[in-house]
């Protein structure tokens, strides 16, 4: 993370990256005129919905490609999923499908294999884990 994201727009672009993501902790003004900036270099923008609450990406629902939602705390490796974020995840869902828009729902962190049945969407749509890999819980799925 940075604070000032604007000056690695270009440098990032360059560099051969399809997404970006902006952080919520930015000033909600700074928002709309990066993800303006991000598509003029066509490129995808991301909001993560980390410890804030899920209503404030509403906004910018229909302006994002992705709707990042950190189901860890970001900046630490090895943590458990923290299963509170469940409900943002659907809501996300929810919104996406009534709104009929187009952006991914993404998760990031601590995820196993019963936590990926648990979020897995109820209607067609994506839905990855990003950054970690999906681990199997050790006796409920063979290999």
């Amino acid at each position: 993370m940075c604070s000032r994201p604007q000056i690695l727009l270009e440098p990032f672009a360059r560099a051969g990256a399809d997404e970006i993501i902006i952080h919520v902790e930015l000033r909600r003004n700074r928002f709309p005129p990066l993800i303006w900036k991000i598509k003029q270099l066509e490129r995808k923008s991301a909001w993560p919905s980390t410890r804030h609450h899920i209503n404030e990406v509403q906004p910018y629902l229909e302006q994002i490609d992705l709707l990042l939602v950190m189901t860890v705390n970001p900046g630490f490796g090895g943590q458990s999923f923290i299963h509170e974020t469940l409900p943002k995840i659907q809501q996300a869902e929810t919104w996406r499908r009534e709104r009929k828009l187009p952006y991914r729902i993404s998760v990031d962190g601590g995820i196993n294999f019963p936590d990926r049945c648990r979020m897995r969407p109820r209607r067609r749509g994506h839905f990855c884990p990003r950054h970690h890999p999906v681990r199997r819980a050790q006796s409920s799925v063979p290999p």
